[in-house]
């Protein structure tokens, strides 16, 4: 895989609201290198989560393009999305949609093992981030992890938390 591991190349993002056009995104564009760590930070309603959707292939841009290693997302069928999601990235929701019987971690093993590895607990381990807490005036936090392994892109509210059934960092 080369070294930009996601390309968005100017993205826009419009939405009808009512007899109105509402520009979300608007030209936005980036690389993000192999293991670098990115902070998508803004008030809510600014775009944050449309921006992970777009960065992930759950939403279409409405111009511009997202590029995830050699790969256009607008290329792929929902099903080869599916299957540069399930090999490639995660996602965790704003309202995370886990389940709530198993811990952060189980949650996280979960599709790995689906997937057939076999070292899932390792590999969900090296996955989890710092134990910090992100301080804000009420904006949201929108993270995107990337690394050598395994990819995993984020998106939470600053006031959501992830359950727990051992401790409040993992």
């Amino acid at each position: 895989m080369p070294s930009t591991v996601i390309r968005a190349s100017k993205l826009s993002k419009q939405v009808q609201s009512g007899s109105s056009p509402l520009m979300i995104l608007d030209d936005v564009s980036f690389d993000v290198d192999a293991g670098a760590t990115v902070a998508i930070v803004g008030p809510s309603g600014s775009g944050k989560t449309t921006l992970l959707g777009l960065l992930a292939g759950l939403d279409r841009p409405s111009s511009g393009e997202v590029s995830f290693g050699d790969t256009a997302l607008d290329q792929l069928s929902e099903d080869g999305l599916a299957a540069l999601r399930q090999r490639w990235l995660g996602f965790v929701f704003q309202s995370f949609q886990l389940l709530p019987a198993l811990t952060a971690l189980e949650n996280v093993m979960l599709p790995l093992e689906l997937a057939g590895s076999l070292d899932a607990a390792p590999t969900a381990t090296r996955l989890r981030p710092p134990a910090r807490r992100w301080r804000g005036s009420g904006s949201a936090i929108a993270s995107v992890v990337i690394r050598a392994s395994c990819r995993a892109v984020s998106s939470s509210g600053s006031r959501s938390r992830a359950p727990s059934r051992e401790s409040p960092e993992y």
